[in-house]
């Protein structure tokens, strides 16, 4: 039986080294994490005014490499409609 559930909140992390380190060590061998988090296109991440983070795909992908997970997938949606305005995943 495969459990998935889904949450919205690696957004309101700016670092995510630790959260991913704590993945990884939870994690049971071939178990999958998945997560959305807001697109950032510069460099690392940034505190929006709306007070959530947004995270670059390489920040993403070098702290990923850092807690020794692998990337299956990655990318651009819309997350939400948000003042009617979408809000990109990526």
């Amino acid at each position: 039986m495969t459990e998935c559930s889904r949450a919205d909140v690696l957004l309101y992390f700016g670092d995510l080294s630790g959260v991913l380190a704590a993945v990884a060590s939870a994690l049971r061998p071939g178990g999958t994490f998945a997560f959305t988090l807001e697109k950032h296109d510069g460099k690392g991440y940034v505190l929006q005014s709306t007070r959530r983070f947004a995270h670059s795909i390489e920040y993403v992908r070098s702290i990923l490499t850092n807690a020794a997970l692998r990337e299956i997938t990655a990318s651009e949606g819309v997350l939400r409609n948000e003042n009617e305005q979408n809000v990109p995943v990526g």
